[in-house]
């Protein structure tokens, strides 16, 4: 860290003063005692001695003591840096390092000796990188902070250009006529992969690994608006395995659970990308089809479906030949209702209907007006 205050620029600033003093003594002294003349040259002499000798008594008894302590200050404050879990970085107004402690060394891949003197916008990935000077500017022209003082989430950048999130809180420190900014950082990738595996669980089923009931009526919702907007079509299988509950029950829960992933598998390889398979729990399935132009189209992936799922399963390492089937009942919007969640409920009516005659699917029919016989 630069040094900001300098014992040895005081000690000569304090023997400049000295001398001016002791020079003026000396010509006050030869004007008295040389009949009232004055002698320049043997006042400066004298004063050169005086200061000379001065400056021993001065330096031992005051300067250098205040020169210890100062050096002691300055290496126990950066102990104190070293020590800290943090990374610690000190910059100028030109976004020049200043200061690079042992933890921003870890966490950045970069030497103190590599890091100081360079621009810290080596640190960030662009745009914020190419940014940064300008910045720094319109602060210091305009005063206008929008990071100093708040901490914030940030993306760095290591030394060997892999990115990784930070928390970042700046602060501007004043000294003089000069500014300086520390920034105080912290490696939070431990934290957003706990985030991740929190959401993950929460928003993914930890057996099949698609997306739970909470994750399907989110998506559904947005699906049911964007085909609201777009005024295009949109469908809902709703599936449900036949003679799964056998399967458990004669084989175990260990192979009912491979065969459920196995199940999830094979849907996932009939459908598009863009759609959307979710477990419900239990062996209840859904699927959602977005922008699918016809209830005939809808047919052909649920009958896709029915031929994958009757196909035989080799569990429990290939000792058991499982044989299901599935009931599929499809909903289709607008067509059968405006609404994501009426939507499910008529999917699941048509899956009781397909359920009746197994291994098949079946659309939900809009019940007729009260009083009037369907034909």
């Amino acid at each position: 860290m630069p040094e900001r205050f300098s014992p040895v620029r005081l000690f000569v600033t304090l023997l400049a003063l000295i001398f001016c003093i002791e020079v003026a003594m000396m010509l006050a002294l030869h004007y008295l005692f040389a009949n009232g003349t004055s002698v320049w040259a043997e006042a400066i002499a004298d004063a050169t001695v005086l200061t000379a000798v001065t400056s021993v008594f001065v330096w031992r008894l005051f300067m250098r003591p205040l020169r210890f302590a100062l050096m002691s200050e300055t290496a126990q404050a950066k102990a104190v840096m070293d020590a800290a879990a943090e990374g610690i970085i000190t910059v100028d107004e030109r976004g020049r390092i200043e200061s690079f402690n042992h933890a921003a060394q870890r966490m950045f891949g970069y030497e103190a000796a590599e890091a100081l003197g360079k621009n810290v916008k080596m640190l960030m990935p662009e745009p914020h990188a190419s940014n940064h000077d300008g910045y720094i500017a319109r602060y210091l022209r305009t005063g206008e902070a929008r990071i100093l003082g708040r901490p914030r989430e940030l993306t760095a950048l290591r030394r060997d250009a892999s990115g990784f999130p930070i928390e970042l809180n700046l602060t501007e420190i004043r000294l003089g006529g000069t500014r300086r900014f520390t920034a105080i950082i912290r490696d939070i990738t431990e934290r957003k992969q706990a985030q991740e595996r929190i959401e993950r669980l929460a928003n993914y089923d930890s057996l099949t690994g698609v997306p739970t009931r909470a994750l399907f009526f989110d998506r559904l919702h947005q699906a049911v608006n964007l085909a609201r907007r777009g005024r295009s079509g949109l469908a809902l299988l709703y599936i449900d395995l036949d003679k799964f509950k056998a399967v458990n029950d004669t084989l175990g829960h260990d192979v009912g659970d491979e065969l459920l992933k196995s199940v999830a598998g094979r849907i996932r390889r009939r459908i598009r990308e863009s759609d959307t398979v979710a477990r419900l729990g239990g062996d209840e399935f859904t699927v959602i089809l977005p922008k699918i132009p016809g209830r005939e189209d809808a047919a052909v992936v649920a009958g896709k479906i029915i031929d994958a799922l009757s196909a035989p399963f080799f569990l429990g390492g290939q000792k058991h030949e499982v044989r299901v089937g599935a009931s599929i009942g499809i909903a289709v919007f607008p067509a059968d209702t405006g609404d994501a969640d009426a939507l499910v409920k008529a999917a699941d009516v048509a899956m009781y209907k397909a359920k009746q005659a197994g291994n098949s699917f079946r659309f939900y029919a809009v019940p007729a007006p009260s009083g009037i016989t369907p034909p």
